[in-house]
């Protein structure tokens, strides 16, 4: 019996050491302004959120003002222990609609941003550019990783030009390979990649999606988004042998904090009308105490 129980605690102690380890989310905060910032309600339910990650990529914000992420990051700085930074990108977007990109990250010696920059991809008065909405691009130093050092691109792929602008990704992908010299990169964002946007037999003209140098650990049944609809909008493609070895795999996921947080759809789909996404790498530091489980 004593043994059983040994053995139960051993798991459980793995267990809590695998899900405080380096967790990365993803989250379209559906048109993110001030009026959202300034709503209490909803604010309770993103902190949380946001407080899950070691790193989280938000997206759809829209702020002429430029104030909301000064002011997010006071919020959730404010009396914790935890604390965030942000790196953000140009205004992207072509005609009316802009919004920006941002990466928050934690600021407690786990990672460090060593450089960001907006993808150049043409001009658009030329009517050149291979994106709607450029990706935004962030190369972190990880110390208590196999891989030392990694890249994240966030992207928020165009609806109605959703195929070409996913294969365009690999494009993408080798031009952040060369500049920062390591293949470990993660794509991640809202690439609208199912449902009327993205059929199925379209992955066949992917080749990120059909090579093993990448995993794709969101699967295509999976429903990131919060109504009524079933749909695996949003994605991560991993690249890099160190990166795809160091993934847990079981806790690649979309977090449906409506179930989490015990809300009402109509309280949920306030927040956003996505599900953040996240994926969890191994720490060779052991547990960090400030980690959130689940």
């Amino acid at each position: 019996m004593r043994r059983i129980v040994l053995l139960a605690f051993l798991a459980l102690f793995g267990l809590q050491q695998t899900v405080s380890s380096l967790k990365i989310g993803s989250f379209n905060i559906q048109a993110f302004g001030l009026k959202k910032l300034g709503n209490d309600t909803i604010m309770t339910v993103i902190k949380k959120i946001i407080k899950r990650y070691d790193i989280v990529l938000l997206q759809e914000i829209r702020d002429s003002s430029q104030q909301l992420l000064p002011s997010l990051i006071a919020k959730l700085n404010y009396r914790s222990s935890i604390r965030y930074q942000f790196a953000v990108s140009e205004i992207v977007g072509r005609n009316v609609y802009k919004e920006q990109y941002a990466f928050l990250y934690r600021t407690n010696g786990k990672v460090k941003l060593l450089n960001n920059y907006t993808y150049n991809d043409g001009k658009e008065e030329n009517k050149n550019d291979l994106f709607s909405r450029e990706p935004f691009v962030a190369h972190f130093e990880v110390p208590c990783s196999k891989f030392k050092k990694f890249t994240l691109v966030g992207v928020h792929i165009s609806p109605d030009e959703a195929v070409e602008e996913i294969k365009l990704l690999e494009k993408v992908h080798d031009s952040v390979t060369r500049k920062f010299r390591t293949s470990n990169v993660i794509i991640m964002g809202d690439m609208n990649a199912d449902c009327g946007y993205f059929r199925e037999s379209k992955w066949q003209e992917v080749p990120m999606r059909r090579s093993s140098a990448y995993s794709w650990p969101i699967c295509d049944d999976v429903d990131t988004t919060v109504k009524g609809t079933h749909c695996a909008y949003d994605r991560f493609i991993v690249g890099g042998r160190d990166l795809r070895n160091s993934y847990v795999p079981g806790y690649t996921k979309a977090f449906r904090f409506d179930e989490a947080f015990r809300m009402k759809p109509e309280a949920a789909e306030a927040v956003s009308d996505h599900y953040p996404i996240e994926i969890v790498f191994e720490n060779k530091c052991g547990k960090s105490p400030d980690s959130v489980v689940g």
